[in-house]
């Protein structure tokens, strides 16, 4: 029996949510890790350094944000996670006012996010700081 030949695609298949969120994950892993020296910025240990989010990474207009990451050692990753009264204002205090004021107005407003655009600006390092 023979099989039906399949049309040519006019347009390129699409890249699905998922793949973005890969490639974006390790895109901006890798910028924040390199822009923290690899290093927990709470105790500066080279040991076990993770990504670390203040907002979560369900909030897809803060998820690749750099301003919204730090470097983290795991055990102070835990402690971030544990003690939401004290990690929040050492947050602030590293990172800024200006920086803790600027997240917040995003994460109201949930503005939409273009994968393309995000990739670019994690590539050229133009996320304000």
């Amino acid at each position: 029996m023979a099989t039906k030949a399949r049309k040519p695609r006019l347009k390129p298949k699409k890249r699905s949510n998922r793949s973005w969120r890969v490639q974006l994950d390790a895109l901006a892993r890798s910028v924040v890790l390199e822009r923290d020296g690899h290093r927990c910025v709470r105790c500066g240990s080279d040991q076990w350094v993770q990504w670390s989010h203040v907002y979560t990474r369900r909030i897809l207009c803060l998820r690749w944000d750099p301003r919204n990451s730090k470097a983290l050692c795991a055990s102070c990753h835990r402690w971030w996670h544990d003690n939401p009264a004290e990690s929040g204002p050492w947050w602030v205090e590293w990172a800024g006012e200006h920086v803790a004021e600027e997240l917040a107005r995003i994460r109201k407003q949930l503005p939409h996010i273009d994968f393309e655009d995000v990739e670019r600006m994690l590539k050229e390092g133009s996320w304000t700081s």
